[in-house]
């Protein structure tokens, strides 16, 4: 985001399953297009911000954390339980340790060669999938990201996410995992610009939110 002295916000939503179904949301591509709605005026910018969304009784809930101040779409019931937003203070982020939860999309690039031997380019990327892994994969992250892992973080879900593009029929699939844990910032610089941004790919389609709850 590239908001070092920006106030953040953070935005709410909860859209009945039944409303999100008329309104064509299916997937992570449809609530990432939908997620541009709250930021109108934006959409030839450069995206500001990251979403996560879960499954709740209630409906689908997306959260939106970003710099620009978001506004509630039109598609969004204008009530206090479907919509709120808050800002988010700057001392937010000078706690000594937080819990954490963050939904992730592991992936790890593996080296090609051709039939010669030779390494080739290429941008494929494999899931990583046991915990084996899964958990230096996120204590990696945390060392480039200015934070520190206190004990082992739990792997909570892993699933698959399918979505689909209709404008160029484009199907795929992210790998999808959730973790949870006690961090402890170690870097507040790379630390808050981990929280604004994000970790990991995918961001695009609610993947990479560092969701925080200070401990002390």
């Amino acid at each position: 985001m590239n908001t070092e002295s920006a106030t953040l916000h953070l935005a709410r939503i909860v859209l009945p399953y039944e409303t999100a179904a008329k309104r064509g949301i299916h997937d992570p591509y449809h609530w990432h297009q939908r997620a541009w709605d709250a930021f109108p005026g934006r959409e030839k910018d450069t995206r500001n911000f990251l979403t996560r969304i879960d499954q709740k009784e209630q409906g689908w809930q997306l959260l939106l954390l970003s710099s620009w101040h978001p506004e509630r779409p039109d598609w969004c019931p204008d009530h206090p339980q479907n919509w709120g937003v808050k800002a988010i203070a700057d001392s937010f982020l000078t706690h000594d340790r937080y819990r954490f939860s963050i939904r992730a999309n592991p992936v790890i690039k593996r080296v090609q060669r051709n039939a010669a031997g030779e390494r080739i380019r290429s941008n494929k990327r494999e899931p990583l999938r046991t915990p084996g892994e899964l958990l230096p994969w996120l204590e990696r992250q945390a060392e480039s990201h200015g934070f520190e892992l206190i004990g082992t973080p739990r792997i909570d879900q892993t699933d698959h996410l399918h979505f689909s593009r209709a404008k160029d029929q484009r199907h795929g699939v992210h790998h999808l995992v959730d973790f949870s844990g006690i961090l402890r910032p170690i870097d507040p610089i790379s630390f808050r610009q981990a929280f604004e941004d994000g970790i990991g790919p995918a961001k695009a389609f609610g993947f990479g939110m560092l969701c925080l709850s200070p401990l002390s």
